[in-house]
């Protein structure tokens, strides 16, 4: 009795299946192309998000590869240099020698700030 029932259910189905054979192979492509592209983990929209995130990365990595390769030149320069790391520590840090005497001189407009 059920089954009777199933299969009138689905005789309407079966016919239109039978009047159009290849429109079931259409209907899976279609729900395919659907679920890859725009459903799923990896769609068009991750896509183009990560291919903007890209973008954003090289040309983070342009500006700063310029800096880099010169703090890396400059770097070397002082691991060979030993008169240029007192230089730069009497300069940049005010550090002096024991018995030195150190003095700032500032001019008025660096006392504002």
């Amino acid at each position: 009795m059920i089954t009777n029932v199933v299969k009138e259910g689905l005789r309407p189905l079966r016919d239109f299946n039978r009047r159009h054979p290849s429109l079931r192979y259409i209907a899976v492509g279609l729900a395919t192309v659907v679920f890859c592209f725009f459903l799923g983990e990896r769609t068009v929209f991750s896509y183009l998000g990560h291919m903007k995130r890209k973008a954003f990365l090289q040309k983070e990595y342009n500006y700063y590869r310029p800096r880099y390769e010169a703090d890396s030149a400059r770097l070397s320069e002082i691991k060979d240099n030993p008169e240029l790391i007192e230089h730069i520590a009497r300069e940049k840090y005010y550090m002096h020698a024991p018995g030195e005497e150190l003095f700032i001189i500032t001019t008025p407009s660096e006392d504002k700030e």
